[in-house]
C-alpha cells in the first residue's frame, strides 16, 4: 500500500494543473474480503480532485493519460460494449460509480489501457469548434444536476417526507429565475464579496449563491478554488457556468455588470488568446 500512494502522490505532482484521463484503484470491503476496482475519469486539476472523497472509498491514483480533450475521451472508452458490460453498479459506501470497472478474465486492465491509447490521440487536438462542444456538454450536465437538487428540496420541502439536502438552504425564486439556491449566513466573509454561479444561457440571474470559492468548493462535488477563480478573473467557463463574485452591500439575487465570456483558444505556436464569445 505504500508503494501505491508513493505512485499516487508522483503521479498528481507530476501532472498538476493537466487535462488528463486518469485509473484509479478503488479499495472496497465486501464479504469481510478486500476488493479492488478501477475507476476511470478525467480532470483537468488532478492535485484537488478529491476523488477518496467522492468515491466515499479509499482510493489511489495508478495511471495517467495527458490529453487536451480528456472528457471527450472518458466518454468515449466508458460507451466501448467491453467497457460497459464490465461497469461496476454496485453501491460502493452508498456511492453508485458510473465510471467503476470491475475487470474479468476477459477483460483485464491492460485491455483498458490499451483502448485508451488506441484513442487518445484523436483526442489530443484543440480546435474551437470542438471547446466549443465540450463546453456545452458541461453544461448540459450541469443544468441537469442544478435542477435535480432544485426538485428535490421544492419535494422535501414540500411534504416533509425526507430531510432537505441541506438543512441550510432557502428557495428564492426572483421573477425570470427557475430557482435560486441560497445558504443563509450569519456573517459575512473576509473578502468582502459572494460568489455567484450563472447559466450562460439565463445571465441575468444567478443559479447559486455561495459565501465564497471556498464555500462553493464545499457545496459543489469536484470544483476546484483555484479554478473558480480563475473563471471569475478570466470571465470563462468553468463546470458549464460563468461565475462572478458580488459585493455584500449589492442584490446578490442580481447579476451585475457580467463581462462578456472569454474563450481560450490555442493557436498552433502553443500560445492561447482570448477573444469574446457572443
Amino acid at each position: 500500500m505504500e508503494t501505491r500512494n508513493f505512485k499516487h502522490t508522483v503521479l498528481m505532482e507530476a501532472n498538476a494543473q493537466w487535462p488528463l484521463v486518469y485509473l484509479a484503484d478503488v479499495f472496497v470491503v465486501e464479504n469481510d474480503e478486500l476488493a479492488v476496482y478501477k475507476k476511470i475519469g478525467s480532470t483537468q486539476d488532478i492535485v484537488n480532485r478529491q476523488l477518496t472523497r467522492d468515491m466515499h472509498a479509499t482510493c489511489a491514483f495508478t495511471h495517467v493519460f495527458r490529453c487536451i480533450r480528456a472528457l471527450p475521451l472518458e466518454q468515449d472508452v466508458l460507451k466501448i460494449p467491453i467497457v460497459t458490460q464490465h461497469l461496476y453498479k454496485q453501491a460502493i459506501n452508498g456511492h453508485v460509480s458510473r465510471e467503476t470497472i470491475k475487470f474479468s478474465d476477459e477483460f483485464r486492465e491492460t485491455d483498458l489501457i490499451q483502448l485508451i491509447k488506441e484513442r487518445i490521440d484523436k483526442y489530443n487536438v484543440r480546435s474551437e469548434e470542438a471547446d466549443l462542444r465540450t463546453q456545452e456538454m458541461a453544461l448540459a450536465t450541469t443544468q441537469a444536476e442544478l435542477e435535480q437538487e432544485r426538485m428535490e428540496v421544492i419535494k422535501n420541502a414540500t411534504n416533509g417526507t425526507g430531510p432537505i439536502p441541506n438543512q441550510q438552504y432557502i428557495i428564492v425564486s426572483p421573477p425570470g429565475c427557475p430557482g435560486i439556491f441560497y445558504e443563509q449566513k450569519s456573517r459575512k466573509n473576509v473578502a468582502g464579496y459572494r460568489v455567484q454561479r450563472i447559466d450562460p444561457a439565463l445571465p441575468e440571474h444567478p443559479t447559486a449563491i455561495y459565501e465564497s470559492a471556498v464555500h462553493a468548493c464545499r457545496m459543489v462535488p469536484k470544483a476546484s478554488q483555484s479554478r473558480i477563480m480563475a473563471a471569475i478573473d478570466k470571465h470563462s467557463l468553468y463546470m458549464g457556468s460563468r461565475w462572478c463574485t458580488v459585493a455584500h452591500d449589492l442584490d446578490a439575487n442580481v447579476v451585475h455588470n457580467l463581462p462578456p465570456l472569454q474563450q481560450m483558444r490555442v493557436v498552433t505556436q502553443g500560445r492561447g488568446s482570448n477573444r469574446d464569445v457572443n
